[in-house]
């Protein structure tokens, strides 16, 4: 994921320097990796009545904790939404490539394009 800090509180980021906003993206990052690891621990524990008891019930503290549990669904949908800009910044490019190598240089030339 290209996880990274999507807090957009006015002044949030303005204020703060490019250096402060890399040790928030490492932290988004990190924060997310463990976060989702946890998920997948508690979706394999689920299916163990055994384990549940043991490792699903302490993950379930954390996935609900008061700041886990507003952070985390807002991040996990910010990584949605940019994964599809991506994916749709990506399908616009390869398109525009496809256009571009049906045109002949002349052609190219006429619309400045490269």
């Amino acid at each position: 994921m290209p996880c990274r800090s999507y807090d957009d509180e006015p002044n949030y980021s303005a204020s703060g320097s490019r250096e402060t906003q890399n040790k928030m993206d490492m932290l988004a990052r990190m924060a997310c990796r463990a976060l989702t690891a946890l998920e997948t621990i508690s979706a394999v524990a689920g299916n163990d009545v055994k384990n549940t008891v043991n490792i699903g019930a302490t993950i379930s503290e954390v996935l609900t904790d008061g700041e886990v549990a507003v952070w985390w669904p807002k991040h996990k949908a910010a990584d949605a939404a940019e994964q599809a800009r991506l994916k749709n910044e990506a399908r616009v490019e390869k398109a525009k490539k496809a256009a571009l190598a049906k045109l002949t240089a002349t052609e190219k030339k006429l619309l400045g394009v490269k």
